[in-house]
């Protein structure tokens, strides 16, 4: 393969760098395979299309060398591959990547020690070397959110350091940062011990520092809570319900509206009814989904920093039995379980389209409420048009398409509830209830992706059609077990 190097001009270090790389990645497959499931190998993985690789792409195209065979196979192949591949990763593919590894650290509380040598709960990858720890507090120091993150890595930044001629910049750099994130008397700790050194500029900040009126105040530096909601990271970390409510919960066979088809129901929670049915979806159907949608996923930026810059968290695509004919037995097989109405027509619809989400390195999805706030009959613009006057989402259905090695938990931070993506099964809630008020206790979320890749399909159920399925409670405090 490396035949024609005698004929394109490159650097000597950079080229080799990146054979070194390549035969490493061509002779492990299954080192090539965990770049895709754990963080830190996406962020080796990124990095180097950001940096190494696509300049290198563009030096092995040699522009003279039309007579090589070599060449000619080489540029064919890349055309080819440029083709085929729908985006290349940019810069900010990485900045999302070094987010993400945030998100898993601020959520998981993640020793940072191990995180820094690639081990996240035992899966290993390839750690992170001093350039990438460098990039990582360029960019938290970018971003005022990341504070605690930000000097957590310069300490330890110092501590690698330490008895080399950088050692004393890098621990002025850290006084420097607690200065600027309002840490004034530890800044002022950090900078007498830099006064021996004599220097100009280390001894005005500790004077500077001496003339806040804050220099006295101690504060201690502590991972600052959730700003999505108080029990989020708690429950993404491990179940929150006591032994109490968990004797509560039972799993048995439930009846369908067919009398010879039982399903396998696993109650989570029982008000707000919300529960898990497994094997309602085979590994066949399952790939039949992620065929058609795959192909059409978008990125979906539904978080911003304070700063406004948006990231992506997840893909999203959509699919419609009407173009879909293989999702009708999916669709049937919600109204058999469940007992709604999930008629989809091009005029008149009682449920949505499917919505396929993927979560990939540190995807998630904010804490938010399915229901939207339309009455039954009220006209909306802007949506599909069979759904227009369908009214808000009664239920939601979620299809599990993947296994995840872990987090990714869908949770419910006011019911307390966190549950473990199993293939093949769906999670099942109502969204309003008996009284037609909002159920604001289904607030849910989807927490951080830690290794692996989380693939789930939705399917929202509308008012429209469930007048004589879902029939009102007897009183206000009916709930669907009652």
């Amino acid at each position: 393969m490396f035949r024609y190097f005698s004929f394109v001009k490159m650097e000597t270090v950079s080229s080799s760098r990146f054979i070194n790389e390549t035969d490493i990645l061509i002779s492990n497959r299954t080192d090539a395979l965990n770049d895709l499931k754990h963080p830190v190998n996406a962020l080796h993985l990124v990095e180097r299309f950001v940096f190494n690789w696509l300049y290198l792409f563009e030096k092995l195209v040699c522009q003279k060398c039309t007579k090589v065979n070599a060449v000619q196979d080489f540029k064919k192949a890349y055309q080819h591959a440029l083709h085929n591949v729908t985006r290349l990763p940019v810069m900010k593919d990485l900045n999302g990547t070094m987010r993400a590894m945030f998100r898993i650290w601020r959520t998981y509380k993640l020793d940072i020690n191990k995180l820094l040598h690639g081990d996240i709960l035992g899966y290993k990858a390839r750690p992170l070397n001093h350039k990438q720890l460098v990039r990582l507090i360029l960019f938290a120091a970018e971003n005022p959110e990341l504070y605690y993150e930000e000097l957590v890595l310069r300490t330890k930044m110092t501590d690698i350091l330490k008895g080399t001629p950088y050692y004393y910049g890098v621990v002025f750099e850290l006084a420097s940062a607690y200065y600027k994130h309002g840490f004034i008397s530890t800044a002022k700790t950090i900078l007498e011990s830099l006064l021996p050194l004599g220097n100009k500029a280390m001894t005005l900040a500790y004077e500077e520092c001496l003339k806040h009126p804050m220099v006295n105040d101690s504060r201690e530096l502590k991972s600052p809570p959730s700003p999505e909601h108080p029990v989020y990271d708690q429950l993404c970390r491990g179940e929150l319900k006591s032994p109490k409510a968990l004797s509560k919960l039972h799993c048995r066979y439930r009846r369908t509206s067919i009398p010879i088809y039982w399903s396998k129901q696993e109650v989570l929670h029982q008000d707000p009814m919300i529960a898990l049915y497994h094997d309602v979806i085979s590994d066949e159907e399952i790939k039949m989904v992620l065929q058609h949608s795959i192909k059409d996923m978008a990125r979906s930026d539904l978080t911003s920093t304070k700063k406004g810059k948006e990231e992506d968290v997840l893909t999203t695509s959509w699919l419609t039995e009407l173009q879909t004919k293989s999702l009708l037995p999916l669709t049937r097989r919600i109204e058999t379980i469940t007992g709604l109405s999930t008629t989809v027509s091009k005029l008149y619809s009682d449920s949505e389209n499917y919505e396929i989400n993927n979560f990939g390195v540190g995807g998630m999805l904010k804490p938010h409420y399915d229901y939207l706030n339309i009455s039954l009959g009220e006209y909306v613009r802007n949506v599909e048009r069979s759904i227009r006057q369908s009214g808000d989402r009664v239920a939601t259905w979620m299809f599990y398409l993947s296994n995840v090695e872990a987090g990714g938990a869908t949770v419910f931070p006011e019911a307390k509830v966190r549950v473990q993506p199993v293939k093949g099964s769906a999670l099942f809630w109502y969204n309003i209830k008996k009284n037609s008020e909002k159920d604001t206790r289904t607030l849910n979320a989807d927490c951080p992706v830690l290794i692996g890749s989380k693939f789930v399909c939705r399917k929202w159920i509308l008012e429209a059609g469930q007048a004589f399925r879902r029939k009102c409670g007897l009183s206000p405090f009916s709930t669907d077990e009652s």
